[in-house]
């Protein structure tokens, strides 16, 4: 079964998004390089299409821990907030009752959850 176009469309997005990380600056910091690809992702993005992007950029290279370093920034900057499991967003986007709801929601998951 062959992809519709929504999903070729999708995927050029990402490749032409991870094409733009490949040429960006070493010294970038790591919470702007999870904004951009977090805003390159539509705002709202599962953990393993952010690493897909992320991994491109030049911060990553040489480096073993990148992706703890990326799961760091998301748990620890107040900026972004996860939805659902292995899923994260802007918290700006969200009503306090949300970013409450979804605090609730990420303490009684299993541990398993949190590094997908």
């Amino acid at each position: 079964m062959e992809p519709n176009n929504d999903s070729k469309n999708a995927t050029a997005q990402l490749d032409i998004l991870a094409n733009d990380f490949a040429n960006a600056s070493p010294t970038e910091t790591w919470t702007a390089i999870v904004t951009r690809a977090l805003i390159g992702l539509g705002k709202n993005a599962k953990l393993h299409d952010l690493y897909g992007v992320i991994e491109r950029h030049p911060k990553t290279n040489g480096r073993e821990h990148w992706q703890a370093k990326v799961r760091q920034v998301l748990q620890r900057s107040g900026a972004f907030v996860r939805v659902e499991p292995s899923r994260w967003s802007f918290a700006s986007l969200y009503s306090a009752a949300e970013l409450v709801a979804f605090a609730a929601a990420k303490a009684k998951a299993p541990k398993s959850e949190t590094k997908r």
